[in-house]
């Protein structure tokens, strides 16, 4: 499978060494010890089988490994913290990386057809996280004077945000249901403030070599955003016959590829 993947990103008259350079591909891990899945506490890693390889774990994060929101941390951690920051600010919205990829019944075996609907499902997550990844790089990019410009700016929508997250639930009449307190992330209350936004800028750009982010030597949020897999390495390992893990439901392991319609069965086919 990896072979095919192979065959398809080498380019005529390119060397693999020479594509890899081109799809700024640094680091493979594959095969290693017996252990548990990173982030389970019981079974086998897909690596102990060698069914599984990760690309740049240092660029391509697993998130919400160590940053996943808990009841005492609804929030999460500082990687999901920033990527909210991020894409509010820039991109308008709040958005959760952990939020499910784009939906796909079926298409659960390993034939080409099969293969084809999931490559173009996980190039679809893909066009989503590496959107939020970009916003990420540019929001802790950012100067402090062009941190005041832009929340100066995104004032009346930030605004309009807050508000909307805030608002109490409307009562259901109809089913006499009793009206719920309003549930928001704890920093939603000071979005509109920009004295808040130059403190959490600054606490951000801190943690940002931290939690998920900051799992590998050469990890750097500031300059890689959090994705430096190209598009069509993941199309072409998908297609291959992998599951991306960057397409999970919930947590998004962007840097592992696995066999999961093989001998080793049992888990979902992303």
């Amino acid at each position: 499978m990896l072979k095919a993947a192979e065959a398809s990103l080498v380019k005529a008259g390119e060397k693999p060494a020479d594509a890899a350079l081109r799809l700024g591909v640094k680091d493979i891990a594959g095969l290693r010890v017996p252990k548990t899945p990173t982030g389970k506490t019981s079974g086998a890693s897909m690596h102990c089988f060698g069914l599984a390889v990760d690309i740049d774990h240092d660029n391509n994060p697993f998130i919400g490994n160590a940053d996943k929101p808990t009841k005492k941390k609804p929030e999460g951690g500082a990687s999901i913290q920033i990527i909210a920051h991020a894409s509010l600010l820039l991109g308008g919205a709040a958005r959760d990386p952990l939020r499910a990829p784009p939906g796909i019944n079926g298409h659960e075996t390993d034939s080409k057809e099969d293969r084809k609907a999931r490559a173009e499902r996980a190039d679809e997550q893909w066009k989503l996280l590496n959107a939020d990844s970009v916003l990420v790089q540019q929001y802790l990019s950012m100067t402090s004077d062009q941190l005041d410009t832009s929340v100066a700016d995104r004032l009346p929508a930030l605004t309009a945000w807050q508000q909307l997250q805030t608002a109490e639930p409307v009562q259901d009449d109809k089913h006499k249901k009793k009206k719920k307190k309003a549930s928001h992330l704890p920093w939603v209350e000071h979005v509109s403030d920009p004295a808040w936004w130059r403190d959490q800028h600054e606490r951000d750009i801190k943690q940002s070599g931290s939690g998920d982010f900051g799992r590998g030597s050469t990890s750097d949020a500031k300059k890689f955003g959090f994705m430096t897999l190209q598009e069509e390495v993941v199309k072409a390992l998908v297609m291959a016959g992998l599951s991306w893990g960057g397409a999970y439901k919930g947590d998004k392991d962007i840097m592992h590829f696995d066999l999961r319609t093989g001998s080793i069965g049992g888990r979902p086919i992303v």
